[in-house]
C-alpha cells in the first residue's frame, strides 16, 4: 500500500508540472481584478471645481443627469454667465462674478430646499452632492471675484 501512495503522489507532482508548464494559453483570467490594480478611481463631482474652471464645473453638473428640471435651466444661465465672466476684465468681470455667485445662492438654496422636501433617500443624496458641488464651484467664483 506504502508504494501506491508514492507512485499517487509522483503521478500528481507530474500533473501540476504538466498543467503549469501549459500555461493559460493566451487565456486572461481575473481580467477584472488584474486592471483594478493599475486604474485609479474617478474624482467624485463634488470635486471638479477645484481642477476645472466654473462654468466648465457646472457644465459636468448639468451633464450628470441629477440636476432637478426645474434648476437646469438657472444653471444653464449661471454658465453662460461665467463663461462671459472669463472674457471679460476688471470691474466687469467682478460684476458678472458678483450677479453668478448671487444667483448660484438662490440655486443652491432651491436644491437644499427640494432635498428637504423629498422622501426618497436616494434622491435626497443626490441633491446633497449636487448642492455641495454648487457650493464649491460658489466657493472658487468668490475667489475669483476677491482677486479681481
Amino acid at each position: 500500500m506504502r508504494i501506491w501512495a508514492w507512485v499517487a503522489g509522483i503521478l500528481a507532482g507530474v500533473g501540476l508540472l504538466v498543467l503549469i508548464g501549459s500555461g493559460a494559453d493566451g487565456r486572461n483570467f481575473s481580467g477584472r481584478d488584474r486592471s483594478a490594480i493599475y486604474s485609479h478611481s474617478a474624482m467624485t463631482v463634488p470635486q471638479i471645481p477645484a481642477v476645472v474652471s466654473p462654468d466648465q464645473a457646472i457644465g459636468v453638473v448639468l451633464e450628470e443627469n441629477v440636476v432637478p428640471t426645474s434648476i437646469a435651466s438657472s444653471l444653464g444661465d449661471i454658465q453662460l454667465m461665467l463663461a462671459t465672466a472669463a472674457k471679460q476684465t476688471g470691474d466687469e468681470a467682478k460684476a458678472t462674478y458678483q450677479q453668478a455667485y448671487d444667483q448660484l445662492q438662490v440655486v443652491i438654496d432651491q436644491v437644499n430646499q427640494e432635498a428637504d422636501d423629498t422622501s426618497n433617500d436616494a434622491t435626497q443624496i443626490q441633491l446633497i452632492r449636487l448642492s455641495q458641488t454648487l457650493e464649491n464651484v460658489q466657493s472658487v467664483i468668490e475667489a475669483k471675484i476677491v482677486r479681481l
